[in-house]
């Protein structure tokens, strides 16, 4: 039996990896966009999802490669005729085993929880090679520090770099090269914003290097491969300075702005042709509800200056409020809301208001706002009875009478000036 082989046999990785793949998996699904799915979001949730298990991967990769110490065979181990950087690169290969399955395992559940949303753009493999070797860069930390150390808090030790790399994306602002180094500080991208793959390739480089150069030392560590560990460990450097040198010629930059997102858009449009939102390709998946909530919304706003009949996804970006409103042109769509139809309406309606609601509105307005969203836009608002009252007599209001009462009280409406008395009275 080879080495390999009896470390796997005997190795705790082959309990905890299973159980670190379904946490991972339950924690990837959690926070998968609801209505929405691309391919830089699974890249994002991949990423998100790496980082928290990278130090607790990192931490039981130490814990597993002292098992012969912690029962006792530290004095067979230190005299055994075999090199012992052999045996750590063997507790090594099990561990970047482990850190395979993983992150196998969190790639497919998030494919899987997004399959039924219509899954949109190309894999991003340079985004997701990243957080591989991340997570077999962390295991590889663990089974070095065991192996130097010797001791239970190489546990600790192990743990460490991956989750202090973490909290300096988590608080560290701005840019340079430390910081865009950093394989958990930059996301895959958004609907106005591509992913840069050279970036990418960049980092799955320096993170490459780094694992070799883990190898190097663990080969140095033993008289016998001393010299091949200087060959892997030089090369491993010049890996790694490739991989820096690749994400600053990118000026530090993970994402390109998108400059033609006209030509990406495709056209949903009512049934009588009166209205038609100009979309980006992912949002396909929610045109239908879209096209609900607008077709009211059109309608409402009809016989005032906001009326439109075409909307665009070109930002999403407010353009500088207005004092006097003008007919409503832009679409705001967020990919990561439960419920992305009636938001959009909301949004939108932001740029109808004048500067002055910055520093005045009125709880009405808002009220005015979620009543032209439709049926359910009020679900995550706290509504006093008074309120809510208020908002079923406005929906007790027949078409006709909806569009005059919005359209007799629109410039109160735009300054955020609306009160309960403008409300329809109690029947």
């Amino acid at each position: 039996m080879t080495a390999f082989a009896l470390h796997l046999r005997r190795s705790l990785l082959r309990f905890v990896a299973p159980v670190l793949a379904i946490a991972g998996g339950a924690l990837v699904w959690s926070t998968a966009h609801p209505q929405v799915a691309t391919q830089a979001d699974i890249a994002n949730g991949v990423g998100s999802t790496i980082a928290v298990l990278a130090p607790v991967l990192a931490g039981f990769a130490a814990w597993d490669a002292l098992r012969e110490r912690r029962h006792g065979g530290g004095p067979i181990l230190d005299v055994a005729a075999r090199p012992a950087s052999r045996d750590l690169l063997a507790r090594l290969g099990v561990a970047e085993c482990a850190a395979a399955f993983v992150f196998t395992t969190v790639v497919v559940v998030a494919y899987v929880r997004v399959s039924g949303l219509g899954l949109a753009g190309t894999p991003m493999w340079a985004n997701l090679l990243v957080p591989l070797l991340v997570l077999g860069l962390s295991a590889a930390i663990g089974i070095l520090a065991a192996g130097t150390m010797r001791h239970w808090s190489a546990v600790i030790v192990a743990a460490l770099p991956p989750a202090a790399v973490y909290a300096g994306a988590l608080l560290m602002r701005g840019a340079g090269l430390a910081q865009s180094l950093n394989p958990f500080g930059n996301r895959a991208g958004g609907d106005f914003l591509d992913s840069n793959p050279p970036f990418f390739l960049g980092q799955a480089l320096f993170l490459a290097g780094l694992l070799v150069l883990v190898v190097g030392l663990v080969l140095f560590g033993s008289r016998q491969d001393r010299w091949r560990g200087m060959v892997v460990s030089i090369c491993a450097v010049g890996v790694a300075v490739s991989g820096a040198w690749t994400v600053d010629a990118q000026h530090q930059r993970w994402g390109i702005p998108v400059t033609d997102a006209a030509n990406r858009l495709v056209e949903a449009s009512s049934e009588d042709g009166g209205l038609v939102l100009a979309i980006l390709p992912q949002y396909q998946a929610v045109q239908d509800e879209l096209l609900t909530r607008w077709i009211r919304a059109q309608d409402l706003l009809s016989e005032t200056p906001a009326a439109f009949e075409r909307l665009e996804q070109l930002t999403d970006s407010h353009p500088e409020q207005a004092e006097s409103a003008e007919p409503l042109r832009a679409l705001y769509l967020n990919p990561a809301s439960p419920t992305v139809a009636t938001d959009s309406v909301l949004e939108s309606l932001i740029d109808l208001h004048s500067p002055s609601c910055a520093q005045s509105r009125t709880f009405e307005t808002t009220l005015v706002e979620l009543w032209i969203a439709g049926t359910g836009a009020e679900r995550r608002a706290q509504l006093m009875p008074e309120h809510a009252d208020a908002l079923a007599r406005l929906r007790a209001l027949d078409d006709h009478a909806a569009r005059d009462w919005l359209a007799n009280r629109f410039d109160r409406f735009v300054s955020c000036q609306i009160s309960l008395d403008d409300f329809p009275p109690a029947s």
